[in-house]
């Protein structure tokens, strides 16, 4: 059996942060934060006020709205795991608190392809510090990823 080399292997291994290790960290930081911006605020979905999850209005899998901060709300667990009717209460929720047409609006970027760059990471995770430079620094990424026509 041929072993391969350890200092192969110790070569391989990227002084560049792991896109998927900054996606992970970004996820618990922006969860953390939601849950503190909107510990005061009932469920967005059925607006009863218990112990709030950090719940996407579109799932998670679109880069585009994953870590947008309009798309990520309080929401019981009840809700966020076990309602599947949520979301009618969700955009409800959502229009009531952002504006009319947002849960449109997040539908259609959740359509736009986005290779997320490790300082875009960077630059959303410092942020998740306060809630107000979050959308700021969001407002900034989103542009970069859409070519400027925000």
């Amino acid at each position: 059996m041929i072993k391969s080399c350890p200092k192969t292997r110790a070569h391989k291994r990227s002084k560049t942060p792991n896109v998927m290790a900054l996606k992970r960290k970004l996820d618990k930081r922006l969860s953390a934060m939601v849950r503190t911006r909107d510990a005061e605020l009932p469920c967005i979905s059925c607006g009863e006020y218990n112990i709030l999850q950090a719940g996407h209005f579109v799932k998670r899998k679109p880069l585009t709205t994953r870590w947008h901060p309009m798309n990520v709300n309080g929401e019981c667990a009840g809700c966020n795991a076990f309602d599947e009717s949520h979301l009618i209460g969700y955009i409800k929720g959502i229009e009531r608190k952002y504006g009319q047409g947002v849960a449109e609006e997040l539908v259609k970027l959740s359509k736009v392809r986005w290779k997320v760059l490790p300082d875009q990471l960077q630059r959303l995770i410092a942020a998740t510090n306060d809630p107000d430079q979050y959308v700021q620094v969001w407002d900034e990424v989103e542009k970069e990823f859409s070519g400027g026509s925000q």
